[in-house]
């Protein structure tokens, strides 16, 4: 078969299944869709499903332009794409090893069930075990238990990572319901990111240093944790990772494939988490100044090779926009309705300040040795910003306008400032560290030796520094991998122990956030939502009082009376911590100023 007749029937192939789109928009019903995906047509998808009928159509009759040949261009080679440097052989077989290493640090203890600290307290050991911490309980109770259709027409909280929930769906297809289920996906993004980092790294700061940082991100203590997280947050890195990598390679070449590999990326990312939207809004950025530059003639960094095509890009974005309306387009009024208006209340983590704090807290390094590192890190990152800024322009505007902006949204709109929000740079910072680690190295050796020499002791002190830096890295992953993120059990097991030992009658109630945690764990511990509830269980108690709560902080915000209560009439017995920073679980019993017993 000749080229031309398979290009002839490809094309056919491609006006075939736009036609069949187009006439599934046609044909198909809001009500037969929302019947066909949760079972009955009740209207609460509203306008959703007409929506959805309208992006098929669109997307029914784009097939078909690009069959008939309206979008065609001959792609060309550009010298970029000729020239590229061939990727040494050791550096491939460094990168599998650092694979083959990281998926049993990321599988290793991924669920934790109470029978399992159970047994550790048996043998004297604290209770410990990777239990769920809040929000992956949130997705246990709220997404986990729902079938795909309902899955993909939900959006009733920003708690709601969309394919992340779906990834859960297959997994409990397939292996099962549980909590080490719950996680799989999460690791399986995580193991995922090392090579997407190299193939971005390769082409920012050559393979040795793409190496260097996969291998921290390995040993990274907070990316085997949140790849031990049940939320959406390693898969966002990985394609915010993907979608950069794949914008750069394909600014330079004229070519679709780049771009239809690009908008799903983009889309991919878009579905985990919609902070996704800051990365495409950079790369339209930078877009644009590349079409300044050129239309201005001036002269392009010498990483960025030009635009192959001045209109692909565009085409790639809003190929990436349509899917995603497309995929989202049956829960976008729920979303509306709820989502988007859940409260954050004017407390001290909506204040960039306590992010900081936050985040130095989470560093598990003690206060002078975050605050060194944090600076020292700064700095080699302010270096690497500048070294990778002469080579390619486009790239440091696609890493740093993101986190960017993204700041500025969650200051203005005084949202949430989780230092979560901004796990999805982590690559970004890595490649920009070591970068600037070698650039300082550079030129510090430059002043007492020649150019070329330079460049060589300072690659070899680097790695051996920056190896020893993965080296140290690595002895904080037991903490990460063997202690639970927040310790519930640790209030459960308490209890047993007085009920079994000390034959205590105790009566336990649950306040703010963690009544949401042991309606999970133990459904049959009350909540207290008012200070009645408190006063009430206290009157007919006939032996202690107990409250259990997490995250006070949000309970002084949300209720500031029964916090008032709690902080007054109720005493610290334990304290259960855990590797989230500020997620402790506390269990205080009720000693007020006039008791007398």
């Amino acid at each position: 078969m000749s080229m031309t007749e398979a290009n002839r029937k490809a094309n056919w192939l491609w006006i075939a299944l736009g036609g069949l789109l187009v006439l599934a928009a046609v044909l198909a019903t809001s009500a037969g869709i929302e019947s066909a995906l949760r079972g009955e047509a009740d209207g609460d998808l509203a306008w959703g499903p007409a929506l959805f009928r309208l992006m098929l159509g669109v997307h029914g009759l784009l097939l078909m332009g690009i069959g008939a040949g309206v979008f065609r261009r001959r792609g060309v080679a550009t010298v970029a794409e000729r020239s590229a440097a061939r990727t040494p052989r050791w550096a491939w077989w460094g990168l599998g090893g650092l694979i083959v290493v990281s998926i049993p640090l990321r599988l290793w203890n991924l669920g934790g069930d109470l029978a399992l600290w159970d047994w550790g307290a048996k043998l004297g050991f604290k209770a410990q075990g990777n239990g769920l911490w809040l929000d992956e309980i949130l997705t246990m109770l709220d997404y986990a238990p729902l079938t795909l259709g309902q899955i993909v027409t939900e959006f009733p909280n920003q708690n709601q990572h969309m394919l992340y929930s779906v990834c859960v769906w297959v997994a409990f297809q397939l292996f099962g319901e549980g909590e080490w289920q719950l996680r799989l996906p999460a690791a399986v993004f995580g193991v995922a990111c090392l090579p997407v980092l190299f193939l971005l790294g390769r082409r920012l700061v050559g393979v040795r240093e793409a190496l260097l940082a996969c291998a921290l991100m390995t040993f990274s203590y907070h990316h085997v944790w949140f790849s031990q997280n049940a939320r959406g947050y390693s898969g966002l890195l990985l394609f915010a990772m993907l979608a950069t990598w794949l914008w750069l390679e394909a600014l330079p070449r004229g070519r679709w494939g780049w771009w239809i590999g690009y908008a799903a990326a983009v889309t991919a990312g878009m579905m985990v988490h919609l902070t996704m939207a800051f990365v495409v809004a950079a790369h339209g950025i930078s877009w644009l100044v590349l079409v300044w530059r050129t239309g201005s003639g001036r002269r392009a960094a010498a990483g960025d090779a030009g635009l192959g095509s001045v209109w692909m890009p565009l085409g790639g974005m809003l190929l990436a926009a349509g899917v995603t309306l497309q995929l989202y387009a049956l829960s976008i009024p729920q979303f509306l309705r709820t989502g988007l208006h859940e409260e954050s209340a004017n407390a001290e983590w909506t204040n960039p300040l306590w992010t900081l704090l936050a985040t130095i807290e989470a560093m598990h390094m003690g206060w002078v040795s975050a605050v060194a590192a944090l600076s020292g890190g700064t700095v080699l990152m302010a270096v690497g910003l500048l070294s990778v800024w002469r080579r390619s322009r486009t790239a440091v505007i696609a890493m740093v306008l993101p986190g960017l902006m993204l700041v500025l949204m969650i200051v203005l709109m005084q949202h949430n400032f989780w230092p979560r929000f901004a796990f999805f740079a982590m690559g970004f910072v890595l490649l920009l560290a070591v970068r600037g680690m070698t650039a300082a190295g550079e030129f510090g050796f430059g002043l007492v030796m020649g150019r070329d020499r330079a460049v060589r002791v300072a690659a070899m002190v680097v790695t051996v520094l920056w190896l020893a830096g993965v080296v140290l890295s690595a002895f904080t992953l037991p903490k990460a991998i063997l202690h639970p993120k927040q310790n519930y059990a640790g209030a459960i097991l308490f209890f047993d122990y007085r009920r079994v030992e000390k034959q205590a009658n105790d009566h336990v109630m649950v306040v703010g956030l963690a009544a949401k945690a042991y309606a999970y764990y133990k459904p049959d511990w009350p909540e207290a939502v008012t200070v009645a509830d408190i006063d009430a269980a206290a009157a007919r108690a006939d032996g202690d009082l107990w409250v259990v709560y997490t995250l006070g902080y949000q309970l002084e915000s949300f209720a500031p009376e029964l916090w008032s209560v709690i902080e007054r009439d109720f005493r610290v017995v334990e304290r259960h911590g855990g590797t989230l920073g500020g997620g402790e679980v506390y269990v205080k019993r009720y000693e007020p100023a006039d008791r007398t017993d």
